[in-house]
């Protein structure tokens, strides 16, 4: 008589041994993804349960304290950068020497303004013609310049 032999089938020998190593790199990538995907979505999972079910409300609002502290010393000294030099331009390049003899020489950034001044009589050149012209450009000028003598 002939004894019946354990017969294993593919899904049986699948089931019983590890599974292959990824080979390639974007194998490796994908399963970082989906592993990381799949520990994010549990994780908002047991949030939502633990802050569903109320068990402590206090620890969600302890919680919510500590987020708030680990995130204010950023918000406290964030702020904009809007220098193109500083933006754009790369560390110890030849354009930042260029830059501070350019704002030494003429004073920052480049400036062109346009000032027409006309007379009914035609005669621009006048002392009034002068006077409108200073008054009118004062104001511009005055802006950009420092006032050095001012009383602290």
């Amino acid at each position: 008589m002939t004894t019946p032999q354990k017969v294993e089938s593919q899904e049986g020998n699948a089931a019983s041994q590890p599974p292959s190593a990824p080979t390639s790199r974007y194998e490796r990538l994908r399963d970082l993804r989906s592993n990381y995907s799949d520990l994010k979505i549990r994780w908002f999972h047991a949030f939502g349960v633990f802050a569903a079910t109320g068990h402590n409300p206090f620890l969600l609002l302890l919680a919510g304290a500590a987020l708030f502290a680990a995130i204010m010393p950023g918000v406290q000294f964030y702020r904009t950068e809007d220098d193109f030099a500083k933006l754009y331009v790369y560390q110890n390049s030849r354009v930042q020497g260029e830059q501070d003899l350019y704002n030494a020489r003429f004073g920052g950034l480049g400036r062109f303004q346009s000032l027409i001044v006309s007379s009914p009589s035609g005669d621009g050149a006048s002392l009034a013609a002068m006077r409108a012209l200073l008054a009118v450009a004062t104001p511009g000028l005055k802006r950009h310049e420092p006032e050095l003598c001012a009383a602290p």
